[in-house]
């Protein structure tokens, strides 16, 4: 008689549950496209409006969600050839706050944007 196993899908975090919806309603929101396998194909970035942005999604619990710059690095180096803003959008304490985090030179441009200055 062996071990009865819990199927995997009971062990997956409430966040990473949440994180597939995420995506999904990201891309909706967007007009973009969920990113086959979450991005760990040769395509980067779990969202992408082509040509426009690429979009890293991410979910916690928590009141807090630490950004390094090795997710910055990775983020901008997938998004760098094919000319797209990188950025992420961040979900905190369960969904109640939504933002979203992107490299200095983008935020100068989408204001020089919305100001017409493009």
């Amino acid at each position: 008689m062996g071990l009865k196993l819990p199927k995997a899908s009971r062990l997956v975090s409430p966040s990473h549950a949440r994180a597939k919806v995420q995506e999904k309603q990201t891309a909706q929101r967007l007009a973009g496209r969920v990113t086959r396998a979450s991005g760990s194909s040769y395509e980067k970035g779990d969202v992408r409006i082509k040509g426009v942005a690429r979009l890293e999604c991410k979910t916690t619990k928590n009141k807090s969600f630490s950004v390094s710059t090795d997710l910055v690095d990775k983020l901008e180096n997938m998004s760098a050839g094919a000319g797209e803003i990188p950025a992420f959008e961040i979900e905190l304490n369960g969904g109640t706050h939504k933002v979203a985090v992107l490299p200095m030179w983008a935020l100068d441009m989408l204001i020089d944007a919305a100001r017409g200055r493009e």
